[in-house]
């Protein structure tokens, strides 16, 4: 019943805002539906409909396609999730990530005040008054 609450509350977000959202939405939506086609016609006729007649251009779409295949699988087996609302620029996201690697791990453990299940997420959106970071854990954290 928690997770029906959260996917109606997230499908109320993602529906929700102005005219120029939904076009954007809209024009989103279709960019993936004609790819979806794409690849349907591709998928019933053979890669032969992408016309590619040469070595090089069968190279590269091959490898592109074997690169995104990669990056895929490492989005699902390593789904660590990092959210900020810092305006920091990614070399300063890089230089955090060093300083805090080197961190004391007691001192990085109590930054992380309250941690709340999925079905819970109302309650971490709730602020408290000793909160540092509220984390939505969705596995158990590694040692």
């Amino acid at each position: 019943m928690h997770l029906k609450a959260f996917l109606l509350s997230a499908l109320e977000s993602a529906t929700s805002g102005g005219r120029a959202y939904h076009i954007w939405m809209g024009t989103l939506t279709l960019i993936m539906l004609t790819g979806g086609y794409a690849y349907s016609v591709q998928l019933r006729e053979g890669l032969i409909v992408t016309g590619m007649t040469d070595h090089v251009s069968w190279g590269l779409y091959i490898s592109n396609f074997t690169f995104l295949v990669g990056v895929a699988a490492a989005a699902v087996l390593k789904n660590n999730v990092v959210v900020g609302s810092v305006n920091a620029n990614k070399r300063h996201w890089y230089r955090a990530g060093e300083v805090l690697a080197h961190a004391d791990r007691k001192w990085l453990s109590r930054l992380i005040t309250r941690r709340e299940r999925p079905e819970n997420f109302k309650q971490a959106l709730e602020r408290n008054p000793d909160d540092i970071k509220v984390v939505i854990q969705f596995s158990p954290a590694p040692l």
